[in-house]
């Protein structure tokens, strides 16, 4: 099968927002006009959005469940795409959705998580959802998966209360733990990953930090203020913050049966700094590097804004030690070229008004970039 660019893809990130939870808040949409937030005029924006946006890879959050497959999935088979669904736990009403053009990839593996743990202090319905992609047409050119144009990507949805930020943190590193088992190459490192989805967190936080720092000490941290959504203080981030059913050490967040499999070391009981950190290198694809970017929105919500949908992407690791202080080395295997830009909240407000609307079918802004693998 012959393709125009079988090494460069365009990824979308897009919180399309359930209707049965818009219908459930309706006075937080007092300002948006009656007739464009009904389902069948959201349906028909979003669904030229989609269309325009043209990406390669779809990661939708707050897509409905009884309405994944009489309207998100019809349409994209549709168009040419295969995907995948997972619903929140607890029969709430949405959950997350991922969709590739068919003619160019296939699946390689997925991984449905949940964050719900029973019994621990990881009682909501978030959840993640992981597929392993393979660049079609692109024969093997060694025994290297790594070499082989195969993608890693990861869609979720995390817990709203900006009080709970501790259990926000348990969330992100037990996607990590699978995120990085999917991953993982052997003991050659990681194949190319992407993060993306509506992490309820600022590029501020100490949440955001984590994820592009790879490490972050938590002990003297204010609860309320790990995802950096404006609300102080609260209690201090307790050690140790997961609990030990996850099975997971804080150190790298890897699950302990993948240490032990790689020949590495799990959390020592005598070390008990209060950090949790990981190998994956992410580099955030919507960076802070000019003034007027402080001011960047991702939702729109009556008069409440603010950026809290985020992309990230690691190279491949060729090199990995488990302890943040050991030596590690990186080979770039995926870089990105481009996005589309975010704007302000004025911005937006002057173009096409409050969300949703005629134009745009959510209450959020899509991120996309491209990106492309580098020989």
């Amino acid at each position: 099968m012959m393709m125009l660019n079988p090494i460069a893809f365009t990824l979308c990130s897009y919180n399309v927002l359930c209707q049965d939870t818009m219908e459930r808040t309706m006075y937080l949409y007092h300002l948006c006009r009656e007739s464009e937030i009904q389902w069948a005029k959201r349906w028909h924006a979003l669904s030229q959005e989609f269309v325009h946006l043209d990406a390669d890879i779809f990661c939708l959050q707050e897509v409905q469940a009884d309405q994944f497959d009489s309207y998100y999935e019809k349409l994209f088979n549709q168009l040419g795409y295969k995907g995948a669904y997972k619903r929140k736990t607890k029969l709430k009403a949405d959950g997350c959705a991922t969709f590739w053009k068919a003619n160019k990839f296939e699946l390689v593996k997925i991984r449905e998580v949940e964050y719900f743990m029973p019994g621990t202090s990881l009682v909501c319905d978030n959840i993640g959802l992981v597929v392993c992609l393979k660049v079609l047409g692109k024969e093997p050119t060694s025994s290297n998966p790594d070499l082989n144009h195969e993608i890693v990507v990861a869609n979720t949805h995390l817990l709203f209360n900006e009080r709970l930020g501790d259990v926000k943190l348990c969330q992100v590193a037990l996607l990590l733990a699978h995120l990085q088992q999917v991953a993982s190459t052997g003991s050659v490192g990681f194949r190319p990953v992407i993060l993306c989805g509506d992490f309820n967190a600022t590029a501020s936080s100490p949440l955001y930090w984590f994820l592009t720092k790879g490490k972050l000490f938590y002990e003297a941290l204010p609860r309320h203020e790990v995802s950096g959504q404006g609300v102080l203080g609260g209690p201090r981030v307790g050690y140790p913050l997961l609990p030990e059913a996850a099975a997971i050490s804080e150190r790298s967040c890897r699950f302990h049966a993948d240490l032990a499999q790689s020949g590495s070391h799990a959390d020592s009981a005598l070390d008990k700094q209060a950090y949790v950190g990981h190998q994956l290198k992410f580099t955030p694809v919507y960076d802070c590097e000019q003034p007027s970017e402080i001011d960047w929105v991702s939702f729109v919500i009556g008069i409440n804004t603010g950026w809290v949908d985020h992309m990230f992407y690691s190279p491949s690791v060729k090199t990995v030690s488990f302890y943040p202080q050991g030596p590690h080395s990186i080979v770039e295997k995926l870089r990105c070229k481009r996005r589309l830009e975010l704007l302000s909240c004025s911005e937006i407000l002057n173009r096409v008004g409050y969300l949703p609307n005629a134009q745009c079918g959510s209450d959020h802004i899509p991120l996309l970039a491209e990106f492309e693998f580098v020989h």
